[in-house]
């Protein structure tokens, strides 16, 4: 048997080691990533994900460059799914055929003959802003870009401080500017109804609590707010069955149940003030303000030891300077020496 020289071996060996010429060098794929101004957006994550089958790799990284653009090459030929990922920014995905050994170009339309590939948008991810809730300011969502958003922010804020130092003509002009750029949020038709009442415009009020119960039926503050409406109207009764009516929806809302409490008291309707009362404690018992009306009832039903137990758990439970706290003290010390 001849041997083979080694200049021999060393010409096979290249042969071997040399990769064939086209397909060896596998696909090529590359884009540009631009946002909404056509601003170049760097540090991009991009995912190609092969959907062909495979027993090597199946998945390649990579981010963009500062000029908003990628190259990946070597890639085995087949369909991808290929997704760009950032944070802020809304999830981009598109799926592709990568052919041997050619190079794809990543494009936001389908470019016929002789049409430029366009780049591939991000566009700016929502940002979730929260109205604060509580008291004048209430609560609320609405979703807006980050700008936008700041903005926004800003203006309910000044909205809320204007209300607090009751400069209702502020409020109300921070108000509609908040329902001019995001219309239809219950919290501030809410929280405009209550600048209207402050300046007297009854039925402006009403229309707006009545926008805010038809925008967020779940919650009871619109009602609360438009049953005191009525009673400072004069129309206890109106007042009452509204608020009775409502009553199924929420059997468990402390807040509902005090302020169905004092309407019914103010109404004369003491059984179903006392029913109110009675669940509120139930469901809260940090609401002791309704200690005291539930001993008011209990002296005027002539049930003394009742009134007493209710005296003491207000007495009790209360801040120092609390509404009705001195008045209380004076009838408990009364009521125990009788």
């Amino acid at each position: 048997m001849k041997r083979l020289s080694a200049l021999a071996l060393a010409a096979v060996a290249a042969l071997l080691l040399a990769p064939p010429s086209g397909s060896a060098q596998g696909s090529m794929v590359r884009g540009m990533i631009v946002d909404e101004e056509g601003h170049p957006v760097k540090d991009v994550d991009v995912t190609l994900e092969f959907k062909g089958e495979t027993r090597g790799r199946r998945t390649w990284t990579q981010k963009t460059d500062k000029k908003g653009g990628f190259v990946r090459v070597g890639l085995p030929s087949g369909q991808y799914e290929i997704k760009f990922t950032k944070e802020s920014y809304i999830d981009y995905g598109i799926e592709i055929y990568l052919s041997l050994g050619g190079l794809s170009e990543i494009c936001s339309n389908a470019p016929g003959p002789g049409e430029p590939c366009e780049e591939i948008v991000l566009k700016k991810a929502p940002v979730v802003v929260s109205i604060p809730g509580g008291g004048a300011e209430g609560t609320g969502v609405v979703e807006t870009t980050a700008d936008e958003a700041a903005q926004l922010g800003a203006t309910y804020a000044a909205a809320v401080e204007a209300i607090k130092s009751q400069d209702w003509e502020a409020a109300e002009t921070a108000l509609k500017e908040v329902l001019n750029q995001v219309p239809d949020q219950p919290v501030v038709h809410l929280n405009l109804g209550h600048v209207y009442r402050q300046k007297k415009d009854l039925s402006a009020a009403e229309a707006e609590f009545r926008r805010s119960m038809e925008l967020d039926p779940t919650s009871p503050e619109p009602l609360i707010a438009l049953a005191a409406l009525r009673e400072a109207q004069g129309k206890e009764q109106e007042a009452i069955d509204l608020l009775m009516e409502a009553a199924p929806r929420f059997e468990e809302d402390a807040a509902f149940q005090t302020a169905l409490g004092a309407t019914a008291m103010n109404a004369g309707r003491e059984k179903d003030a006392q029913a109110a009362f009675t669940k509120v404690v139930a469901l809260d018992p940090a609401k002791v303000q309704v200690r005291y009306y539930l001993a008011t009832l209990a002296l005027n039903a002539g049930r003394k030891e009742e009134a007493v137990g209710h005296l003491e758990a207000f007495v009790a439970g209360s801040d120092p300077g609390a509404p009705d706290l001195e008045v209380a003290k004076a009838l408990l010390e009364a009521l125990k020496k009788q």
